[in-house]
């Protein structure tokens, strides 16, 4: 089976300085991308899966385990999710990191997306 999702019916969802959008989805992973404004500091988060991040542009901090994770354009990192991890924007601009979450993300599969 194949999923295609056109350009313009993306999902979106909003949170105090970052957006997501959820560009392809099944239940088995899905592809998104993620806008973090310039000095956002984001929550702890701990859940099943893996992620994959590929940053576009700006920079993100990545706290992983008690470790951190310096990225910039064209970087990338796996980790597994089940470890305690929260991503920073360290920049003066807004981050563009693209993710792959296997299995759903947490944040779709509340959302019910």
């Amino acid at each position: 089976m194949a999923v295609v999702e056109r350009s313009g019916q993306h999902k979106c969802h909003k949170i105090p300085g970052a957006s997501f959008e959820f560009l392809a989805e099944d239940p088995a992973l899905d592809i998104h991308m993620v806008t973090m404004e310039p000095g956002v500091d984001g929550t702890t988060a701990q859940h099943e899966g893996k992620e994959a991040l590929y940053i576009l542009e700006g920079q993100l901090d990545v706290h992983v385990e008690g470790n951190t994770y310096h990225l910039s354009n064209g970087d990338s990192l796996i980790y597994h999710s089940m470890n305690p991890h929260r991503w920073t924007n360290p920049g003066a601009s807004p981050a563009r990191i693209l993710g792959v979450a296997v299995p759903k993300s947490y944040l779709a599969r509340t959302l019910g997306l």
